[in-house]
């Protein structure tokens, strides 16, 4: 009898119900300073790999960058040859400079000279001899200094290059003026590029499993996974006007119109030395399943 009394007695009762919610109290202390510790630790990491892919979106501008600024350069070094600034020196002779010139640099589709008058003297392979270029930006602006284009459709050489897939090309254009030596101007020596070097150059700099997008200033794509001189707003809307509100780096999270959600970083060209740059936006963007599997396994584990 006495040892039913004792199983109901108040001060043991209480004692219990003390320790029940003491128990209690601290498994949900120690439960949510868990979930504060996984998510500060998501987001840090978040932070990180956002920081990460606006420094990738960077990177492969500076390489896009740093190609036309040394393109560029080399036009106006061979302009200043003096077998290019000598009006004597045989036409043979100045067409095996600009080839061998095309033979360094492969994505060189064609460099050619064109007099004052914009009529083509010499190109590489024959190319445009005797045609008049005088419409041509590279012509014109040419004469005035050393000048860079944007990108734009082949025009006069879509029909004379050799182009196996029969799709449209794209070329940039960076072009010099010649002087002779009495600093009378000749003409204008210009090298176009096929835009695949861009291309290349951007998926030489893509991490397997993230996409890498060009875009152009206003926000058309010149590169990627997604149809020519599309509208980007049309994928990434947020991004966009994450952009033009004046943003020209940064990193968020977003779902596209593939109907996936990715973390992406984009950044904003700003040149290379006396190349100014063209405004050129790259995009870097990875679906978030994969981009931030470690905040994910560390939640699990915690």
């Amino acid at each position: 009898m006495k040892h039913c009394l004792k199983r109901v007695d108040p001060r043991r009762s209480l004692r219990a119900e003390i320790g029940l919610a003491t128990g209690a109290i601290v498994l949900l202390v120690t439960t949510a300073i868990s979930f504060y510790a996984a998510e500060a630790s998501r987001q840090q990491i978040e932070q990180r790999e956002g920081e990460a892919f606006v420094r990738r979106a960077q990177n492969a501008l500076d390489v896009l960058d740093r190609g036309m600024y040394e393109r560029s350069r080399e036009i106006r070094n061979a302009a200043r040859l003096d077998e290019m600034r000598d009006p004597n020196v045989a036409v043979a002779r100045k067409r095996e400079l600009m080839e061998r010139l095309q033979t360094n640099f492969d994505a060189y589709a064609w460099i050619g000279f064109c007099d004052t008058n914009g009529i083509g003297l010499v190109g590489t392979g024959g190319y445009l001899e005797g045609k008049n270029l005088s419409k041509r930006p590279w012509c014109t602006e040419g004469r005035k200094g050393d000048y860079i284009g944007d990108v734009h459709d082949a025009m006069l050489l879509a029909k004379l290059l050799p182009n196996p897939s029969g799709e449209t090309f794209y070329l940039v254009d960076v072009a010099s003026p010649v002087f002779d030596h009495q600093n009378n101007l000749l003409g204008v020596l210009c090298g176009h590029i096929y835009w695949s070097w861009a291309a290349e150059a951007l998926d030489s700099a893509r991490t397997p499993g993230q996409d890498i997008f060009l875009l152009s200033r206003d926000g058309k794509v010149l590169s990627g996974d997604a149809p020519a001189w599309s509208e980007f707003d049309q994928l990434a809307p947020k991004m966009m006007r994450h952009y033009r509100a004046g943003n020209q780096t940064g990193y968020h999270i977003e779902r596209f119109s593939d109907g996936k959600t990715y973390l992406v970083g984009h950044a904003s060209s700003s040149g290379y030395r006396d190349y100014a740059g063209f405004g050129w936006t790259t995009v870097v963007r990875e679906d978030i399943a994969t981009a931030f599997a470690p905040a994910r396994a560390l939640q699990r584990h915690i």
